[in-house]
């Protein structure tokens, strides 16, 4: 994928093995967090995960509201909450995608943050729909 050789490429594969018996352990723990961001996330009207329910760490989200509504809404629950739920957003398939994964990260925001922030983006993305 990078292409080289071995020698070029030692450092990345040292780098790899580093992080790779910093996390390996803990990947059940990623998987159940991405299980239940999931489920939270099908909740949604108009939100589907792809696979509905995760194998690993990362999943794809379909939405049917548009970017500009997603975008809007994500905004003001970070302004809200301080959490961000979502990573880069982009249209597939003329609906607005997202690829999720979990890590670290997920553990460190409290789950009444969390909660406060999925019934925000709800009620956000509800008010949109009721505005078009």
């Amino acid at each position: 994928r990078h292409g080289g050789d071995l020698f070029h490429l030692y450092p990345y594969i040292l780098t790899a093995q580093y992080v790779y018996g910093l996390r390996k352990d803990r990947m059940n723990d990623y998987w159940e967090a991405a299980v239940s961001l999931a489920e939270r996330l099908n909740r949604i009207p108009g939100f589907r995960t792809v696979p509905e329910v995760p194998v690993c760490n990362m999943f794809h989200l379909y939405m049917d509201p548009s970017q500009e509504k997603v975008e809007a809404a994500l905004v003001k629950v970070v302004e809200g909450t301080g959490v961000s739920l979502l990573g880069a957003l982009s249209v597939r398939n003329n609906q607005t995608f997202s690829e999720m994964w979990l890590g670290d990260a997920h553990a460190f925001v409290p789950d009444e943050t969390k909660d406060a922030a999925f019934a925000l983006l709800s009620r956000e993305l509800a008010e949109a729909a009721a505005l078009s």
